[in-house]
């Protein structure tokens, strides 16, 4: 019986220990994944926005005489295009995302049906 109780417990350690372990290394591959994203969103923002304004400048001192509001409207239309399209590929990146510890959780509700199996095998 003591031994059945060792053998039990050490088991049972070295199947928490693995799923830690997996749970850790998926921890680390999300924080990478969502610091791969925030690089590309401040990316996205900095140089939209430098090339928005500096363009946005030129073309309305070029188009101030003849045709400003006409520049004005072209600029407008331009940008909500390039932010809707921004818009929707971080929404597709977001939604087609992996969950978060699929794999731990997947471990975890196998461990559970081993543990299952095993204790209605024993009964």
């Amino acid at each position: 019986m003591r031994e059945q109780l060792r053998n039990f417990f050490s088991h049972s350690l070295s199947l928490a220990e693995v799923s830690a372990e997996l749970f850790g290394i998926e921890l680390q591959e999300a924080v990478e994944c969502w610091l791969g994203h925030l690089f590309w969103i401040s990316m996205l923002a900095i140089f939209s926005g430098l090339v928005g304004l500096l363009l946005s400048v030129l073309l309305l001192i070029l188009f101030w005489d003849t045709h400003r509001v006409e520049a004005a409207l072209a600029l407008l239309t331009f940008y909500a295009a390039g932010a809707g399209f921004a818009a929707w590929r971080l929404r597709q990146r977001l939604v087609h995302a992996e969950p978060l510890f699929s794999a731990s959780l997947a471990e975890v509700r196998e461990l559970r049906r081993m543990l299952d199996r095993d204790r209605r095998g024993e009964e």
